[in-house]
């Protein structure tokens, strides 16, 4: 009876708990377009790589003339967009700043 009771206190301490707030300040949202069959698979090959990295992958390209919406972390914006822009691949940015 005493155990019964210590577990519903510890699991009422527990849940009371306040839970850590994520954070989103400075990530930015792209959007790349597959407009040719070579772009869609630059775009695909792209975040297969950068997956490894932690690429937050929203929407993947289905084919030509599809799209991906992909999260970039704050500290991975200037280096995703500069591989971006070397590798030829255009995007637009839907979402500046996911925090505000």
């Amino acid at each position: 009876m005493l155990l019964a009771l210590a577990l519903t206190g510890f699991c009422a301490l527990v849940t009371a708990l306040p839970t850590p707030v994520t954070r989103y300040d400075g990530h930015k949202v792209i959007r790349m377009v597959a407009k040719t069959q070579e772009e869609l698979e630059k775009i695909r090959s792209f975040i297969h790589a950068e997956e490894e990295r932690g690429l937050d992958v929203w929407a993947n390209p289905k084919g030509v003339g599809g799209f991906a919406d992909i999260r970039l972390p704050a500290h991975q914006v200037e280096s995703t967009l500069k591989k971006l822009s070397d590798d030829g691949l255009k995007h637009k940015t839907l979402i500046d700043d996911l925090q505000k």
